[in-house]
């Protein structure tokens, strides 16, 4: 896309930079990480507006801001192991990549991921694997749930690290339009939540919705 650099240098200043996300390295990823790379050519063209992207297989890109809360709150350090959940496009572990020692995608359709793995080789990224819903390769140093669930699985907190581990998500409840980015911190047994740190209505991830209601 022409003049891609200066449109990631501007989704950085003025979506992100102007609304808390400020960690350095992370800013550092938005801006060299193309996002119309991991887009069908078709919506390259809306790569950086500030909105959830509907892709034609049923995934969602994530809006800049909500993607760079979720990265920010869970602090990437150099040697963590991360884990993220339904990240259908492969954009949010290209990210990651270039922050932790390993990442471990699972992908809760199974789809193929061929546009994620050329982006990720054409970026020489070669710490991310792609793993079946079932991982299964725990504990992990950050887990990052790429989209909103209606409650955030135990199984998934018990793959947390207990010394620090931290997971991130936008938890919206039943009946609600709007979910809470949610951040969990394991210390020891111990788990602590910190709920309600920024509104996000970002679409449910699918496999996480909540239970179908029927009225009469």
């Amino acid at each position: 896309m022409p003049g891609s650099v200066q449109i990631r240098q501007s989704m950085v200043e003025c979506q992100l930079q102007t609304s808390g996300v400020i960690e350095p390295a992370l800013l550092a990823c938005f801006k060299s990480v193309p996002r119309e790379m991991f887009l069908p050519e078709a919506l390259s063209g809306t790569a950086y507006t500030d909105e959830d992207l509907m892709l034609p297989e049923g995934d969602c890109m994530m809006e800049p801001l909500v993607q760079g809360r979720l990265l920010q709150a869970v602090r990437p350090q150099p040697g963590d192991t991360a884990l993220i959940v339904g990240d259908g496009t492969g954009y949010a572990a290209a990210l990651m990549a270039k922050l932790v020692r390993q990442v471990v995608l699972v992908e809760t359709g199974l789809r193929a991921l061929d546009r994620a793995r050329a982006g990720w080789q054409e970026l020489g990224l070669s710490n991310i694997k792609i793993a079946g819903r079932d991982a299964g390769q725990g504990p992990f140093d950050i887990i990052v749930v790429n989209g909103a669930v209606a409650a955030i699985p135990e199984a998934l907190m018990g793959q947390l690290g207990e010394q620090g581990g931290r997971l991130s998500a936008v938890v919206r409840p039943v009946a609600r339009d709007v979910g809470c980015l949610t951040l969990l911190e394991r210390t020891g047994k111990a788990l602590y939540s910190r709920f309600g740190l920024y509104d996000a209505a970002t679409p449910y991830l699918k496999g996480f919705e909540p239970p179908q209601v029927f009225s009469f």
